[in-house]
């Protein structure tokens, strides 16, 4: 990840972790979580991983305070950002209409983030969303510009080719160096994320089975290639 610089540190001091004690819930006869419990730490970016169905999504619910969960209690930053993806109400909004809406409800809003994300992206503000691509693209720079405390992107790769997930997560890497906070990121491209990332989550069938540092996982595991049968 970035170096930080001593501005960016002394920001951090000053922020909330978000942390998890405990929490389940189900939906019915359903256990979506069980005994959760986590710590997320200020001027990070942790990636949450794991099939799907496994929990992800609810879990970012619940730490957003959108979902109360069964069981457990969760401290948080007032100002929480959760991007969990398209919505159909959106659709003939245009990127600046979007971008205006985002703007009213969180006050530390930068227009000037989210240009520059737009314009990485080949994106112009006049335009709407024609591709599921563009749609997480325009997204994730909208949760970026925001600048909330603790800022939450649930997949935000969905229909991104290659060159866009690369610049994905340069954006958020240059972002959280220079507006340090707390970053979460639900993802399936584990390779891709590792190098930006502090600590990678597992969560498996609603319960974390991985809680570690990525350098500590770099050293414990490692890739082996070659003939199945050997």
């Amino acid at each position: 990840m970035t170096e930080q610089s001593v501005d960016a540190k002394d920001t951090i001091s000053h922020q909330e972790s978000v942390t998890a004690t405990g929490i389940s819930h189900r939906f019915g006869r359903t256990s979506a979580l069980t005994d959760v419990s986590l710590a997320i730490m200020p001027g990070e970016l942790t990636a949450l991983t794991g099939a799907n169905g496994g929990g992800k999504s609810t879990l970012m619910r619940i730490l957003a305070g959108h979902l109360s969960p069964s069981k457990g209690a969760v401290t948080r930053p007032r100002d929480v950002m959760l991007m969990a993806g398209w919505r159909p109400l959106w659709a003939d909004q245009t990127v600046a209409s979007l971008a205006g809406h985002f703007s009213r409800r969180h006050a530390g809003f930068d227009h000037s983030v989210f240009n520059d994300g737009l314009a990485a992206f080949g994106l112009e503000a006049r335009s709407k969303f024609s591709s599921v691509g563009q749609r997480s693209a325009g997204l994730a720079c909208l949760a970026l510009a925001t600048r909330a405390e603790f800022t939450m992107l649930d997949e935000p790769e969905r229909g991104m080719d290659d060159r866009s997930r690369s610049i994905l997560m340069q954006l958020v890497s240059d972002e959280l160096a220079e507006h340090p906070r707390t970053l979460l990121m639900a993802t399936h491209h584990i390779d891709e994320a590792a190098p930006w990332c502090s600590k990678f989550l597992v969560l498996t069938r609603g319960r974390i089975t991985l809680d570690a540092e990525v350098d500590e996982i770099a050293e414990r595991y490692h890739w082996v290639t070659g003939p199945e049968g050997a």
